[in-house]
């Protein structure tokens, strides 16, 4: 939920800013509203400070990762001299790597011809002689001319001649083939220079590593950075009122602090106001929910922050978005290993990873349970039923009573309840959407607003109950049912009379409340706007769900034919024999194979759940507005002495 803000306003005179601003950094809850004619240099200049100080902490943590202890911490040097190392270090780093990356080439290119002294090509040189090196395929090297020039072989590399040609240096030998200028010195001085260069890396390295012991003070050299910063912007989002002599400070904090807030303000030399925040104040969000739905606010952060005045969204998708992802993988085998490896993380990996791993928990054993309900292990079936022989599963009985949404064979075929679960599942997320786009109306803007996408209700509840009774386009939804669940026979007990009633009272609704803020008789012509939006949108967002039942569907399938190559390896006589010398041919399948499953089922259990989550639940139905300000107080991230 979004927490319930407060407005201070205060009145300051101009020499009591300092002492007034750190007191209330020390309180540390009001979020200061930010001046927009504030110097944006110096503050730009401060955060790249932050900035780069964060940049070197990160650099010493990558340089000390690879140690096998973390290097005690010292503090006998400040940050300024731990960061002029740091760039020292790296930038001479840097230096070397581009002259290793020449080096490498320059190596290259004398690799083919050997180790030769270059000091006898130049006396050659001067006595007249001129030595050329050149490369040419072999078949163009066969063909040269060897004539009025000596021509010397010297390697060949992957159907390439390297040879060079002596010649007087005054006669103009034309070569057909590429010549080749080679770099100063000698394969061993390139090589000589390549292992220094490495090993003078090697060395800056472990100098970076050894400032990794100061990795405490630049974090609070970090964070004394970011205090000063946030009161030198606090300061200056204060409007100068009277010439000058006064200050306005205006901000937020959460109601639950009002009185911490009260206490202090009333001990300082100040007038001040705590208020209802105005519908037209730039207002902070805050979002606070409970353990589980807290896990999923970076999937909404991924969008937006709501507005103030609208519902958080996270606490409703958040089960449907586990529950998803469940259906898309639905497999205890799949569930177990992901169970194991959330399990194994939480205790083994880094704390900061805890929270990842908590999740992943909580969605693991969401799988193990739609794998039940779906019926499936490792693409095998868990248990046999009605429908379901008993030597296609692993348990002889038990689906009629476990797994609801398991295949069936009846007289019409193969069933799949998980297809009409699916779109019961679009139903009840979509319709929960527009009842909290009602409730969002009603708090922005007044009930009236609320009537239009309630009338979405009675218009979808009668069309079920008409389209039962009247058999609408031969669909039977009179018959449409979830295994057992008789889903159809609920609308089939409400009187077609009544439907009708529902249908059309919705309707009325519908075209007489559609833009509330337009005048009544036009309201009716961009009605039929609407229902047109409406009908198509309302179809293609239900049916959209059924990806949930395609995607549990193709992975259950790819999995199951894995287990049948699988199965015919190591089959003889059309009976499967595991003591067949094949055998560790079929279990490297069944691992490799059922390994790409779980891959790409992941991959499709977290796209596509995501998508109808922000598509169909938060933009298309919920009208998500976002845009909201994150609530950042005047802090103190550093503890006072």
């Amino acid at each position: 939920m979004i927490v319930k803000m407060r407005k201070v306003s205060v009145l300051l005179h101009h020499k009591a800013r300092e002492e007034f601003l750190a007191g209330l950094q020390e309180v540390g809850v009001v979020h200061v509203t930010e001046n927009p004619d504030k110097d944006a240099v110096s503050m730009h200049k401060r955060i790249e400070s932050i900035k780069e100080t964060e940049k070197v902490c990160a650099g010493l943590k990558k340089a000390a990762a690879v140690l096998e202890e973390q290097l005690p911490q010292k503090n006998d040097q400040d940050a300024g001299s731990v960061m002029r190392q740091f760039h020292d270090r790296t930038q001479r780093i840097d230096a070397l790597d581009q002259g290793l990356q020449r080096l490498q080439k320059d190596e290259a290119v004398f690799e083919p011809w050997g180790e030769f002294d270059p000091t006898i090509i130049n006396k050659l040189q001067e006595t007249g002689i001129s030595v050329r090196f050149f490369q040419a395929p072999e078949k163009k090297f066969n063909q040269l001319d060897p004539s009025g020039f000596l021509r010397v072989e010297i390697s060949r590399v992957k159907g390439q001649v390297f040879f060079v040609i002596v010649a007087q240096k005054n006669e103009n030998t034309v070569i057909d083939a590429d010549e080749i200028r080679l770099p100063a010195g000698s394969l061993r001085n390139v090589r000589d220079a390549n292992i220094k260069a490495i090993a003078d890396k090697n060395t800056l390295g472990k100098e970076l590593q050894a400032l990794s012991a100061y990795s405490d003070v630049l974090r609070a050299h970090a964070n004394l950075l970011q205090d000063q910063h946030c009161f030198l912007s606090a300061g200056e989002d204060l409007v100068s009122e009277a010439q000058g002599k006064l200050l306005m400070l205006t901000g937020f904090f959460p109601a639950g602090e009002e009185k911490a807030v009260k206490e202090y303000l009333e001990k300082r030399p100040v007038w001040f106001e705590i208020s209802e925040p105005a519908a037209t104040d730039s207002i902070p969000v805050l979002l606070k929910n409970g353990w589980f739905a807290r896990k999923f606010e970076p999937v909404l952060s991924m969008l937006s922050l709501p507005s103030y005045y609208e519902i958080d969204p996270v606490p409703f998708f958040a089960p449907f978005l586990v529950l998803f992802i469940g259906l898309c993988l639905g497999d205890v085998g799949y569930g177990s290993l992901l169970l194991i490896a959330s399990i194994a993380g939480l205790f083994k990996a880094p704390k900061k990873f805890k929270p990842v791993f908590e999740t992943t928990t909580v969605i693991s054993a969401v799988v193990i349970f739609a794998g039940v309900l779906l019926n499936s292990f490792f693409g095998l079936t868990l248990f046999a039923g009605p429908g379901i022989p008993a030597e296609t599963a692993i348990f002889s009985n038990g689906a009629q009573w476990f797994c609801p949404l398991s295949p069936f064979a009846s007289e019409k075929g193969t069933i799949y309840p998980m297809m009409s679960f699916a779109i019961v599942l679009g139903m009840v997320q979509v319709f929960l959407a527009i009842a909290l786009r009602a409730v969002n109306a009603v708090r922005q803007n007044t009930w009236v607003h609320g009537i239009y996408p309630l009338s979405f209700f009675p218009i979808f509840g009668g069309f079920l109950v008409i389209g039962a009774h009247t058999n609408l386009f031969g669909l039977n939804m009179a018959g449409f049912a979830v295994n057992q669940w008789k889903v159809g026979a609920l609308w089939m007990a409400v009187p077609a009379t009544a439907g009708w009633a529902m249908f059309f009272g919705g309707i009325a609704l519908f075209m007489l409340f559609n833009n509330p803020g337009t005048k009544i008789f036009m309201r009716p012509l961009r009605g039929l706007w609407e229902a047109f939006n409406f009908i198509t949108g309302m179809l293609s967002s239900i049916l959209s769900y059924l990806r949930l039942f395609a995607l549990g569907l193709a992975s259950g399938l790819l999995g199951s034919s894995f287990n049948n190559m699988a199965v015919q390896i190591v089959s003889s006589g059309g009976s499967p024999d595991w003591t067949s010398p094949m055998a560790v041919a079929a279990v490297l399948l069944l691992v490799v194979g059922h390994s790409v499953n779980l891959g790409l089922s992941i991959i499709s259990a977290i796209i596509h759940p995501l998508r109808l989550t922000f598509v169909e639940f938060i933009f298309s139905n919920l009208g998500f507005a976002g845009g909201g300000k994150a609530y950042n107080p005047l802090k103190k991230l550093t503890q006072s002495s």
